[in-house]
């Protein structure tokens, strides 16, 4: 006789991880993020939505190149 296969109910808890380093909105598992090396004050890693980070790197590369152009490189 064959065995009964077993299926497994698939539970989505969603939980709060913190607090978003750019935008400092709360932010869930379910979100895109990313997880950086340094901690903030309280020791935990620092954590940020992918979009925010992204963004945030656009504006340095943007405001680099300003840096470059005045400078006339």
């Amino acid at each position: 006789m064959a065995a009964k296969k077993k299926t497994w109910n698939k539970v989505n808890i969603v939980t709060e991880i913190g607090k978003c380093r750019y935008c400092g909105s709360s932010m869930v598992n379910t979100d895109s993020f990313v997880v950086f090396l340094s901690t903030d004050k309280n020791g935990d890693r620092e954590k940020a939505h992918y979009a925010c980070m992204v963004k945030d790197d656009y504006k340095q590369i943007i405001n680099k190149n300003k840096g470059e152009i005045q400078h006339g490189k």
